[in-house]
């Protein structure tokens, strides 16, 4: 529980807290959570209200930030934030976010949205918060517009966003020293002459990584972590396109989100292509995993817009043309090729949502199978396979995202009209262990009440597994119908199957099971 208790002089109140949440990591006070809705342009940290609310309630800005979320009320007549002990009746007690926060935003929507809603309570809001909202945009005769204005001045999405990513972010130059063991983990020297220079100038690289340095002396190093598709028509005026259309010409321009950690990136320059496979000290590796490359333009993304670049330095990040022929999703670009590439992103988790995705009109099947290529280039997180009975599989990170791929497939990509099967979702849960003991254990085994016990990864779970050992007739039956066994596997017959169930009923009842298939 965080307590609070004021202090100090009384012209203003300071707070102590006692906090023991410390551990987790995301959390509103710390000013690492924002509240957004992108719909209606707004969203808030509770440092934005605490500011707000320092000066009329006599308490720092700092204190009113932890206190702002939690258990912690605001007694009016003694003006303190207190905890639920200090509240008399906590039944009728609102904690500080309600009644700070939450209460003026639903003010707000009630007040536009409702046919009978206060109009005086977006005054108040524009008057106290100093907004500018032209008079027209006021007397909109769409309430959602209305909406829209006063939040998006009241609130602005994109400042609350970078301000937040501007205090809890590092620098690239102070993020890379720390991140350096993870994009380039230190190789073992070798005592091979050969390898030597290639081993010293690959320290080098890495040198100049941690550093950031921004020299134009200093190795060029940069990495891919996405393609990305935008409309030819995006890019600015007067840029030459060439080889940058897909072979499909469907008005797609593919663009390497990149970030330089080291040296200096400008537009023409040569570089060489890292796999994530590639490795300096063998030289059929060379001719495998590296090509070579000539960067066409660079730009700065400024919010939707593409603004021409001729160089950039460490720490940027940029949109390269040039490349949609010689990178899938990732890689890492170098100007030396005595470089080890970035070690390969790892997502956290993985696409669980599939669907099966075909075209309306059999003929679209070309046009569908040239979408999926392109959007499984353009979203680094999307998997496009094919299952065994030949359906094209889509699978997604959730709902949102599957309906984000379906609309870029039948407006962009393939152009076609497509029907999408129900989804499935798979679970899988996996627990490592060494299996050599697992199975020692097993061969213990020899009573119907024994256990196989695995704790999750975190240490706050514990599966447990009872081990039975089946019955000597149905392992002898099992292994005499090996044909019988593929058939229930591969699901090739209806016979098989009832077999099946024969078997799972001659179990619980505890009946031989070689007598029941007889009977049967």
């Amino acid at each position: 529980m965080l307590s609070v208790a004021p202090s100090g002089d009384a012209g203003e109140e300071n707070y102590e807290f006692i906090d023991d949440e410390e551990e987790d990591t995301f959390q509103p006070q710390k000013g690492n959570v924002i509240f957004a809705c992108a719909l209606d342009g707004w969203g808030f940290g509770v440092y934005d209200f605490a500011e707000f609310y320092a000066s009329k309630l006599g308490a720092s800005s700092a204190a009113l930030q932890k206190a702002l979320w939690g258990p912690h009320y605001f007694n009016a007549k003694t003006k303190m934030i207190v905890g639920k002990k200090g509240i008399s009746s906590t039944a009728k007690a609102r904690p500080m976010f309600v009644q700070f926060i939450l209460e003026p935003l639903w003010q707000v929507y009630q007040s536009t949205l409702e046919s009978d809603g206060d109009r005086g309570v977006l005054e108040k809001v524009i008057k106290s918060f100093n907004l500018s909202i032209p008079s027209r945009e006021l007397q909109n005769k769409d309430p959602k517009a209305v909406l829209q204005a006063v939040m998006s001045r009241w609130l602005p999405l994109s400042d609350t966003i970078l301000s937040m990513v501007v205090k809890c972010m590092p620098d690239p130059a102070a993020a890379q020293s720390f991140r350096i063991s993870r994009l380039l983990p230190k190789r073992d020297s070798f005592e091979n002459a050969d390898s030597s220079d290639v081993l010293n100038e690959a320290e080098l690289v890495r040198k100049s990584v941690e550093a950031c340095n921004s020299s134009p002396t200093a190795p060029c190093v940069v990495f891919v972590s996405k393609m990305f598709a935008v409309p030819v028509k995006m890019l600015p005026r007067g840029e030459i396109l060439n080889n940058s259309i897909d072979e499909n010409d469907s008005g797609e321009c593919f663009l390497a989100f990149a970030r330089i950690f080291s040296g200096v990136l400008f537009a023409g320059q040569r570089v060489f292509v890292l796999s994530a496979l590639y490795d300096p000290l063998k030289e059929e590796s060379k001719q495998k995993h590296v090509q070579e490359a000539d960067l066409q333009s660079l730009y700065l993304m400024m919010g939707q817009g593409l603004k021409p670049v001729a160089s950039a330095k460490a720490g940027n990040i940029v949109a390269i043309r040039g490349l949609a022929q010689h990178i899938l999703k990732s890689a890492t670009l170098s100007s030396t090729i005595n470089s080890w590439p970035f070690s390969s992103m790892v997502f956290q988790v993985a696409p669980t949502l599939k669907v099966a995705i075909e075209p309306s009109d059999p003929a679209s099947m070309g046009a569908l199978m040239k979408g999926l290529r392109l959007l499984n280039r353009a979203d680094p997180f999307v998997e496009v396979t094919v299952s065994a009975r030949g359906e094209h599989v889509l699978a997604a990170a959730g709902e949102v995202h599957l309906e984000r791929c379906v609309k870029d497939l039948k407006e962009r990509f393939a152009k076609v009209s497509l029907e999408v099967s129900p989804p499935l979702v798979s679970y899988k849960e996996t627990i490592e262990g060494e299996m050599s003991n697992t199975l020692e254990n097993l061969k213990l085994f020899s009573g119907s009440s024994d256990y196989v016990e695995k704790t999750t990864p975190n240490g706050r779970c514990v599966v447990r597994v009872q081990v039975m050992r089946l019955p000597t007739p149905l392992t002898k039956l099992l292994d005499e119908s090996s044909e019988l066994l593929g058939d229930i596997i591969g699901g090739k017959s209806k016979q098989a199957l009832k077999s099946l169930e024969t078997l799972r009923g001659s179990i619980v009842q505890d009946e031989n099971p070689i007598e029941a298939l007889k009977k049967r």
